[in-house]
């Protein structure tokens, strides 16, 4: 026992040294260890084996949520120190050892908080840029970091990530848009999903992608997130959110927030998130998230109707009649205008809110926690019609769930409450919670005989409608629907009807206010927009267009996307669609086809059901022409903040405008004059980020010096002698150093400049593709504000960055490591540490971004591809495209895996796939741009299957 008695003194005195502190007079071990308790002195044991000791769990779980909350102070790093306690050792869970914890971890933070932005804004680690800017940073922490493993600890706590919450939910918002409000939502979709929204699902099916469903995919175009499958231990479904669903996003309250589940071109289901019911209610009731009290710009809406509520000041929304009144100690303030015709007023302690009507709402502020009050509604809602607005449609009486207080029902348009009987009344009505003469909470409901439906039977051409249930209801189709009545209990389709695939209904009860509601109506498979008109045949749209385009039919049917080049067919993809298909959904892959094969090309969509009805998706909405120095769109153009503007190209980074072109600003739609212009430009429309003609060539009336090598190159004739000098200033930017920076820095200032323009634009971004050393180079040599418009060109051009060779991301790693070497250089023998730190940096971000790339960057264990292979076959060779199977087994078959030979050769062109990437990386073959196509085609529609086997592939070939 003296041995280890003595081991443990030597461990105490370590640790009080550290913390600077003195030990405490006495002569046993109780004492001994009395001194750590009462002095807080933190032990070397806790911080020893390169600072992994007990200390960094614990400190770590404090550091997290406080990066995650900015208002966070002392009281809040107590509170998470006091949550560790069971964590320490027994010795050490006193409150003066946790207040030591919860002093470093909030140094820790106050340094995160200070250094964290600038240090990603210069993609260096947080330590490293301390370091350059701050030297002696560590003095501020109560902890000597003199000791190496005391060091290693900091330096972990400042690689800790900021809690992330990971959650799956939906919160809603009004967000200042410029002058205006607009609803707006928040929807997370990280962490497990809620079990009743997934039950029904296949665990079969793998990694499923996800797109918003309905109208939502007006707004929130594109793929939201991936749905992992539950593995073994699991019970959920996981969601992981892409880049595009984070933040918030304008969407109206009456949107159900749901979702298409699909795998490959199969939809596979459809979801509704939990809390994404359409928001009802004339009085919304918000706390301020971003902005502060008087002049907020983003609000989180708590709740509506009366309620108390935690925050002591809330802003109301409210419509412009209604009135709001203060109460001793309460103060109202009208602070602008809300969404349309309504009113913010900020209400701190309380307020009452009394509508046009007389009826009084109550809102409290300053409360325990939040109480809001809401009628709970449970029934069957008319499957057969959608309803615009804050009513709810119900077939048979619902029942309504309320605490304390009356229910009670009125006439719309009418004053007087009265009790509401049980059941609830068949009716077009106003519902109440009422309680001591306050209004808790009011709705307005349509509810019809139990029973009522409207089947609907025939062709698309000759469709007939069945109603019955009604009672002494009624529903009629409006004067334009194409649809007529024959009798009381049906309908049929006019014969002259136009093309249509919903329509407008009127129901109508005995006692109340006749009711609009959307019936759909079956039609051919066809492309329509969302309110319901049928784009015609050989109609021309844009990849902007899509968003506010849906693909319908009455049933099961595929959809084709043909990739046309001066007329000639280049590549198909096809999309299956049951009943209908936001086209937002499949966005992504019409652009993957046209953006890459150049800015001429276009994308021919057609039905696989014998009609030859087509529409042509171009990238570009209008023709330009110029003539005679005039710019001139021939069939008018009518689009809000349009301008003409235009590229020098002896500066093709910068851009001029030359001021508004549209109908909305000029009516007489004459030519617009271009100014005097010196050298060649490239003249256009554009509006906003979206380029709204194909840049026109225009020659100035004068020659321009270019500004830089890269205009120089540019300057070139076009054809030969252009791809010559742009390859050769490629080379030079890919692998010389000091003559390749300012290349690079050009580059950089290009792509970053496009807003919206396709790279293809510019001769020297399609050239990127040839010499794709300068692509990992770009890559890698991207700050925080250009990174995204760098790896967005994969988009948009026949490559991919996960197939760019091994070779090409060692040579651009070892350029980014030397130059950052020379950017430490100042930190003495430090400097090739943190020069690898801001390397790994920058790499992880691009894993992180393009998570292919962590095989390619970041080799690590894989499963054999054999058992990858099988495992994907049993869950989804029903989903899998036949083809030939001779894509690439003529050329690199010895490099194939011959394990697949053994399944039916149509799935070897998918299951080959993943394996050619893997090879193109190793430089065993150069794939043609039909071949990337192909792979990025399966990579996106087999998410799961492709990732593992590329990386099983990359393993075994290497």
């Amino acid at each position: 026992m003296a041995e280890d008695q003595a081991l443990f003194r030597r461990i105490t005195a370590a640790g009080l040294r550290l913390w600077r502190r003195g030990l405490l007079s006495g002569g046993t071990g109780s004492e001994y260890l009395g001194s750590l308790a009462r002095e807080g002195g933190f032990p070397a044991a806790a911080v020893e084996d390169g600072g992994s000791g007990w200390a960094q769990a614990v400190l770590k779980a404090i550091v997290a949520p406080l990066l995650a909350e900015p208002a966070a102070g002392e009281e809040r790093a107590l509170e998470l120190a006091a949550m560790q306690k069971p964590r320490l050792p027994q010795l050490f869970r006193d409150n003066e050892f946790l207040a030591l914890c919860a002093d470093l971890s909030l140094a820790v933070v106050s340094l995160r908080r200070e250094a964290d932005g600038p240090a990603a804004v210069a993609d260096m680690a947080v330590t490293a840029w301390l370091e350059l800017h701050q030297p002696g940073w560590q003095q501020r922490l109560p902890l000597s970091t003199s000791d190496r493993a005391a060091e290693a600890l900091i330096e972990g706590l400042m690689k800790v990530e900021a809690l992330s919450g990971d959650a799956v939910g939906v919160e809603r918002f009004l967000l200042r848009d410029g002058q205006c409000w607009c609803e707006a939502v928040r929807i997370t979709l990280d962490g497990a999903l809620d079990s009743a929204a997934t039950r029904a699902l296949d665990t079969s099916c793998g990694r499923l992608r996800v797109f918003a469903a309905g109208e939502m995919a007006r707004s929130l175009p594109g793929e939201l997130a991936m749905l992992e499958a539950p593995v073994d231990g699991e019970i959920g479904w996981t969601a992981r959110s892409t880049k595009r669903a984070r933040g918030v996003h304008p969407l109206p309250f009456a949107a159900a927030i749901e979702f298409d589940l699909r795998s490959g071109e199969q939809r596979v289901a459809r979801i509704a998130l939990a809390g994404g019911k359409p928001r009802r209610g004339a009085l919304i009731v918000t706390e301020v998230e971003e902005g502060d009290a008087a002049a907020p710009t983003l609000l989180r809406v708590i709740g509506s109707g009366s309620g108390k509520y935690r925050a002591d000041t809330v802003v109301v929304q409210i419509p412009r009649d209604w009135r709001v009144d203060a109460t001793g100690g309460e103060s109202v303030e009208l602070i602008g205008s809300g969404v349309g015709q309504t009113q913010l007023w900020r209400v701190t302690g309380g307020a009452f809110v009394t509508d046009a009507d007389g009826d009084r709402f109550r809102v409290l502020c300053g409360q325990p926690q939040d109480e809001p009050n809401r009628i709970e509604l449970l029934g069957t809602l008319a499957s057969w019609a959608e309803v615009a607005g804050d009513v709810d449609l119900f077939a048979g009486p619902p029942l309504a769930r309320v605490g304390q207080g009356s229910l009670c029902v009125r006439a719309i348009g009418t004053r007087a409450w009265a009790a509401a009987p049980k059941p609830l009344p068949v009716g077009h009505y106003e519902l109440g919670w009422r309680r001591d003469g306050i209004i808790l909470d009011r709705r307005r409901i349509a509810v019809l005989p139990v029973g009522a439906e409207i089947s609907r039977g025939g062709s698309p051409q000759k469709a007939t409608y069945t109603l019955a249930g009604f009672g002494a209801c009624s529903i009629d189709p409006a004067e334009d629907a194409p649809v007529r009545v024959i009798s009381d209990r049906q309908w049929q389709t006019k014969p002259t009807a136009c093309l249509a695939h919903w329509f407008t209904a009127y129901i109508e009860w005995p006692d109340g206010p006749a009711l609009p509601v959307r019936v759909n109506h079956p039609t051919v498979a066809t492309i329509a927009r969302w309110d319901g008109a049928v784009l015609p045949h050989q109609k021309r749209i844009t990849l902007a267009d899509l968003p506010d385009l849906v693909a319908v039919n009455a049933g099961r049917v595929q959809m084709t996307g043909e990739l046309l080049q001066n007329g000639r067919p280049v590549a198909e993809m096809t999309w299956e669609i049951v009943d209908e298909l936001p086209m937002a959904s499949v966005s992504a892959d019409i652009a993957s086809l046209l953006l890459p094969q150049s800015i001429d090309a276009e994308v021919r969509l057609g039905m696989h059901d014998g009609i030859e009805t087509w529409w042509r998706v171009h990238q570009f909405p209008h023709d330009l022409s110029i003539e005679n120095g005039h710019a001139l769109v021939p069939l008018g153009l009518v689009a809000e903040n349009a301008e003409l503007v235009g590229r020098p190209l002896a500066r093709p980074a910068d851009e001029r405008s030359f001021g508004p072109y549209s109908l909305l600003t000029d009516a007489n739609h004459r030519p617009a004059a271009l100014p005097s212009l010196a050298g060649d430009w490239l003249i256009f429309l554009r509006s906003g980020n979206t380029v709204l003609s194909r840049p026109h060539f225009y020659r100035g009336d004068r020659d321009a010096a270019p500004a830089g090598r890269l205009a120089q190159a540019m300057a070139c004739q076009p054809g030969q002698a252009l791809d010559h000098a742009l390859l050769d200033l490629l080379a030079v930017a890919e692998s010389d150093e000091a003559r390749g920076t300012a290349i690079v820095q050009e580059l950089h200032e290009l792509i970053a400049s496009l807003r919206g323009m396709p790279p293809a634009t510019f001769r020297v971004l399609e050239l990127l593709v040839r010499r794709r050393g300068i692509l990992a180079r770009l890559a890698l040599t991207a700050s925080a504000e250009t990174r995204e418009s760098v790896l967005n060109l994969s988009d948009a051009l026949p490559f991919a960055w996960c197939m760019i060779s091994r070779y090409h991301w060692q040579t651009a790693q070892g350029l980014a490591f030397g130059r950052a070497l020379a950017q430490f250089e100042p930190l003495g023998t430090d400097a090739p540490r943190f020069a690898k730190d801001a390397v790994d940096t920058v790499v992880a971000r691009l894993v992180e971004r393009e998570p292919l790339l962590g095989p390619v960057l970041l080799p690590g264990e894989a499963d054999p591809i054999a058992a990858v292979a099988q495992a994907f076959l049993n869950r989804a060779v029903d989903r899998i495209p036949r083809t030939s199977g001779q894509r690439y087994r003529p050329r690199i078959g010895e490099y194939l895996p011959s394990y697949f030979e053994r399944f039916d050769p149509g799935v070897l062109d998918t299951l080959d796939a993943p394996c050619a990437a893997a090879a193109a990386v190793l430089e065993i073959w150069t794939p043609q741009d039909d071949d990337i196509r192909h792979i990025k085609t399966v990579a996106r529609n087999f998410p799961t299957f492709f990732a593992d086997a590329f990386t099983a592939s990359l393993k075994e070939l290497s």
